[in-house]
């Protein structure tokens, strides 16, 4: 995403609110992000984070990006916790717009958009990934004719893990078990791949669109 912004001539920097999960952590994944939203309320986001609170001493955030997989659509736990901490019980549509327009659905009630005002609710950047940033990953080392976005189960995991693996130079398998959530692994693969951000872009709508917003809130 930043290799994407700097190719439009915007120069974003990047700083981690929710901190990276590795093996010191306890995984969390989509957990993290609703608790995240849920312990900071609209005011105080908006006080300390663009404001003169957190990050007094050097300059405010000019957004809070909030990114979340869609593959997590239709699972019992995922389903049941939304239900309970924000009485929303999650839909699991078709189709990687309509994926994307879910997760944002609930990330804007997790973040209570509609008590921020219009100017504050257009710097919380929504960034749904369909159907995983896995997806991401293998559109940026390969071209795959827009068919990522679609991706999920089986074929999801058998697609990155062999990009992963060929970018390592390993002996790729027909199949995998499941896909290595090795931070390092995953870091090197992003940094020496960022060059493949246009791909991702041309071929994503969702990915897109949160490249259009941040971009178009830079120019502001």
């Amino acid at each position: 995403m930043e290799n994407e912004l700097k190719a439009r001539g915007v120069p974003a920097e990047f700083v981690a609110l929710q901190p990276d999960i590795d093996e010191t952590r306890p995984k969390g994944g989509w957990t993290l992000v609703v608790q995240w939203l849920l312990n900071n309320s609209p005011e105080r986001r908006v006080r300390e984070f663009f404001g003169s609170g957190l990050f007094a001493s050097s300059k405010p955030l000019d957004c809070i990006l909030i990114q979340m997989d869609t593959d997590i659509l239709g699972q019992e736990q995922f389903c049941t916790r939304i239900k309970s901490v924000l009485n929303l019980m999650p839909n699991n549509p078709d189709g990687p717009e309509n994926r994307a327009a879910e997760i944002s659905k609930i990330l804007g009630a997790a973040a209570d958009i509609d008590k921020l005002t219009a100017s504050d609710a257009r710097r919380h950047i929504f960034c749904p990934a369909v159907e995983s940033t896995e997806a991401w990953c293998i559109a940026a080392f390969s071209n795959i004719s827009g068919k990522f976005p679609a991706l999920s189960g089986q074929a999801l995991v058998n697609e990155f893990m062999m990009a992963l693996e060929k970018s390592e130079g390993v002996t790729v398998k027909a199949a995998y078990a499941e896909i290595n959530k090795d931070v390092q692994r995953r870091k090197r693969f992003c940094e020496r791949h960022a060059g493949g951000s246009a791909r991702v872009s041309a071929s994503c709508s969702v990915f897109r669109s949160s490249i259009n917003e941040l971009d178009a809130l830079a120019a502001t």
